[in-house]
């Protein structure tokens, strides 16, 4: 059976996905419509013999049959091969249809339309294990969120189909054989069961390894206590039942006193149910994945609860004007069929995609947690609900409206605390790496005793590594570990505990200091504590005499600590003094030395001397004045040090970094001219990034307008330093987007054209492929400005890893944190599928195929008028070009022969030779 386009289009299922959806919608189907015949021949049946009380004990009973059947099934799981397992399964539901139809004629007791009418709901509980356990492992979350409103939907066919049919052949049959037409339908659904299973995953991981997770109870158990997802599902799964079973318990109330014998009951019900079907076939159809598209999982879950609300709340007001009973029974019947319909079409493939960022052993555990256990306690807490209220005459139509009135507002409840922890647990499992290491406490005798030991007479490794932990953790203890390692033997050891005493500024530190200026210690731990000193506390009877020390390392440190941290002027202009004489010097070690001083402190004034430095012949002098005018950013010395951007642009670029707001002005000038080479202008525009804070945002946010070429890559900066938007241009970054959403729809159009042409062109393919991961990346930066910041990293991180389920969960995250205007068409654009669908799915951004032919897409390309491809891209379409007939217009070719690109300049080259 092929689908035509229009079918896939209105279901919103793939081209590839329709084989698997076709099989496991008709094995819902039969085996729905079997449990149909069966459901409205035992509820006839009953209704016939026994008052609607006694619905009270049905209830009581399911749930120990469901108890039971759910830890038997959990068992079987564990130990069965899935196809073995459905095998069983679905054997069961045929012979308990066959041993039913057997009681009917030869067990006269009460009892047994009771056990008939509550083992209807095992067959449901074992069917709904059965097939969900399936579907849970064959797609991924963002497949379940499309698909499993459509592959369920094959019981609401198969329910109205086989409702219809009872209400028809009931006069003929007699209820009791609706049981063999139903065992008929269980039959049909073999060999859709047998293709199905060898089309998704050939086992569960499980299933090779029982032993390894323990008792299956225990593992349920463990999963709903541990697991808050699981455990708040399950008690929404909880609320839900009870409320469709009380609801339907209300309106089988009225219908007992309209209807009498078993045939007008079955007729009745079998009518009210096909109706119910019907609408919910509609919904379930041609509605559940848009409303999840567009409404997102939490909204489109609290649209039953709602409406329940609205209808309870009119069948109170019909009642207290009066006690019509035809209306009554109309408001709880379409209570009844909306509550039903609903749970059907959107809250159980909801509630089951919400299950899908589990891991697969996780998901099956959950899927009989719901079903096999709150199920089962719905049954039973509403059985007893009605026997203490009918015991007690508390009983009345007004009570049970209340009683759904309150469950109602807890499932609202339930509905934000379920979607709260999908959002935490789906980036949990987007984002599953983490570091963790073992806390020691300080204050422990013995604890404190090895740290300190280490300290003393560690390695140099171990205590480097103490000394970062010890850095982590603010207290007396940790202070007094950290001054305590300064006195280690190793200069690398001694550096790092003083530049922990720098930036926590451990004021205590400065005796010890004081005593390490003045021993015998090595020069290089003497000149760390001179300037660790002079930040904490600065002493001029301490530091100014060491300013001529004959030791060229204590006099550099004295020299800085004396320039950025004395308040006596006369000895700062001595230090000055001292620069001054060494850079006039005719010894370039001298030079170098006050260069090298310039570099640690932004204090006096050293402009010219800088500038002569500069236009020194020695390039390592000219690398000294360039480092030490970043630490100078006065305009004399920023437009010098642009003047030497060709000729030492690393240098000058880090230099321009130090000097921080006061050169962006001076690297946004350079930058817009023209002469400015590409691969300098993008050095310059990191450079921005790197100065960081709101000046830096303000330039390259105007560099947007100024450097359309480079967008992509101003854009990957201003994430790197952190911008988020703010009033002022919140609406041109989303016309950004806007635009970038467009280029995306564009670029998938073009490779559509690219495949259908011919196989020969897939090294133009791939590099649209490469395009399109670029604009993903331009497009989740620009999220970044607009939306949460680290749910995004983390939906870049797991599409990096190009995995269908990491992708499926990275997608679904987006869907829960951007706007849908974005979310919508950027998902149709990157999650994974047949171009032909996502090209459909983005219609509205990109109308119209303006790609007639692969050489309309080479001429796009090349022309790069409208987008901005990549060298590689252009390279490649100039390859292509060789094969096309007729060739590409010379003059799109030859522009490239003088391009700054060595790849560009050489393809070209190719491209003309072969034309």
């Amino acid at each position: 059976m092929r689908a035509s386009l229009f079918l896939l289009k209105a279901l919103n299922v793939r081209k590839d996905e329709w084989r698997l959806v076709q099989k496991l919608f008709l094995l819902q189907f039969f085996q729905g419509a079997g449990i149909t015949f069966f459901f409205t021949s035992a509820f006839s049946r009953f209704l016939e013999h026994f008052p609607v009380s006694g619905l009270a004990y049905v209830f009581i009973l399911s749930s120990f049959l469901l108890w039971v059947t759910g830890f038997v099934y959990t068992k079987l799981e564990h130990h069965l091969p899935p196809y073995r397992l459905c095998i069983i399964i679905t054997s069961v539901l045929a012979a308990s249809m066959i041993l039913f139809r057997a009681g009917v004629e030869f067990i006269q007791g009460n009892w047994f339309y009771f056990l008939m009418l509550a083992w209807f709901n095992v067959l449901y509980l074992l069917n709904n294990l059965m097939f969900w356990g399936m579907a849970s492992q064959l797609y991924d979350v963002r497949q379940s969120k499309r698909l499993f409103g459509v592959i369920s939907a094959g019981d609401i066919p198969a329910k109205f189909i086989g409702y219809s049919v009872a209400l028809v052949i009931v006069y003929y049959t007699g209820t009791a054989n609706l049981l063999l037409v139903g065992v008929f339908f269980i039959f049909l659904s073999y060999p859709f069961l047998k293709n199905i299973l060898p089309t998704g995953k050939q086992g569960h991981k499980h299933h090779a390894e029982p032993a390894k997770h323990g008792p299956a109870l225990h593992s349920i158990v463990k999963d709903y206590t541990v697991n808050t997802l699981v455990r708040r599902i399950a008690v929404l799964s909880l609320i839900v039942s009870a409320c469709i079973i009380l609801t339907n318990y209300g309106f089988y109330s009225e219908v007992k006193h309209a209807y009498k014998d078993d045939v007008e009951l079955a007729r009745f019900i079998a009518l009210f149910l096909a109706t119910a079907r019907l609408f919910a076939l509609v919904i379930k159809m041609l509605f559940t994945s848009r409303l999840l598209y567009w409404l997102g999982n939490r909204f489109a879950l609290i649209i039953t609860p709602v409406l329940l609300i609205i209808l309870i709340t009119a069948l109170l007001l019909t009642d207290a004007l009066g006690n019509n009973n035809q209306i009554v029974l109309y408001i709880f019947g379409l209570s009844a069929i909306a509550v039903d319909v609903l749970r059907s079409a959107i809250d159980s493939p909801v509630l089951l995609t919400m299950m899908q960022p589990l891991s697969t052993l996780e998901r099956l555990r959950a899927h009989n947690i719901v079903k096999g256990i709150m199920d089962p306690f719905a049954y039973f807490f509403s059985g007893i609900f009605i026997l203490v209220f009918l015991k007690l005459e508390l009983f009345s139509l007004e009570t049970l409206c209340y009683v759904l009135l309150f469950l109602a507002v807890a499932w609202i409840i339930g509905i934000f605390r379920v979607h709260q922890q999908y959002l935490k647990t789906l980036i949990k499992t987007i984002s599953s790496r983490f570091f963790s290491q073992e806390e020691f406490n300080l204050y422990d005798a013995s604890a404190r005793g090895v740290i300190e030991e280490k300290i003393k007479t560690g390695a140099e490794l171990e205590v480097l590594y103490i000394l970062r932990m010890l850095g982590s953790r603010r207290s007396e203890e940790s202070n007094r570990l950290i001054i305590l390692a300064m006195h280690h033997p190793s200069v690398k050891v001694a550096a790092e505990a003083m530049q922990l005493v720098s930036v926590l500024h451990i004021k205590d530190a400065a005796t010890p200091l004081s005593l390490i200026i003045e021993s015998d210690f090595p020069d290089e731990i003497r000149s760390e504590a001179i300037k660790v000193i002079s930040k904490l506390d600065f002493h001029d009877a301490l530091i100014v005499p060491l300013m001529y020390s004959d030791k060229k390392i204590i006099r550099q440190s004295a020299i800085i600590s004396i320039l950025n941290h004395s308040k006596v002027n006369a000895h700062k202009k001595d230090a000055e003094r001292k620069i001054k004489e060494l850079l006039a010097s005719t010894n370039d070690e001298d030079k170098r030395e006050a260069a090298d001083m310039l570099c640690e402190t932004h204090s006096g004034y050293f402009d010219d001397e800088l500038a002569e430095l500069l236009n020194e012949k020695d390039s390592s002098l000219q690398l000294a004045a360039i480092k030490a005018m970043g630490q100078h950013p006065t305009e004399k010395c920023m437009e010098q040090l642009i003047k030497k951007l060709d000729e030492h642009e690393r240098a000058v670029v880090e230099a321009l970094i130090t000097g921080g707001e006061k050169s962006l002005p001076f690297i946004k000038n350079h930058i817009v001219k023209d002469s400015c080479p590409a691969r300098q202008k993008e050095n310059l525009i990191n450079a921005i990034g790197r100065i960081g804070g709101k000046a830096s945002h303000e330039i390259l946010i105007s560099l947007l307008n100024e450097l359309s070429g480079f967008q992509p890559y101003v854009i990957k900066v201003l994430h790197r330093c952190h911008f988020s938007t703010g009033k002022n241009n919140q609406k041109f970054i989303e016309t950004l987007t806007r635009e970038y959403l467009v280029t995306a729809a564009a670029i998938l159009h073009m490779q559509k054209k690219v495949t259908l042409e011919t196989e020969k062109h897939q090294v133009l393919f791939r590099s649209l492929q490469l395009e399109l991961n670029e604009i993903r990346e331009t497009l989740l930066f620009l999220f970044s400005f607009l939306y949460d910041r680290e749910k995004i990293s983390k939906v870049k991180a797991a599409m990096e890893i190009n995995k269908k389920e990491t992708n499926a969960n990275a997608i679904e995250l987006v869907d829960m944190t951007v706007k849908k205007e974005f979310a919508n068409p950027f998902n149709a654009a990157f999650e994974h599928g047949d171009l032909e669908h996502r090209c459909n799915l983005l219609k509205s951004l990109f109308p119209k195929d303006i790609f007639p032919g692969i050489d309309a897409v080479i001429k796009d390309v090349l022309a790069d008028k409208n987008l901005f491809y990549n060298n590689w891209t252009k390279a490649c379409s100039l390859y292509t070009s060789k094969d096309l007939e007729p060739p590409i217009e010379k003059k799109l070719i030859s522009k490239y022969l003088q391009s700054e690109s060595l790849l560009l300049k050489e393809t070209a080259g190719y491209a003309v030779r072969i034309n």
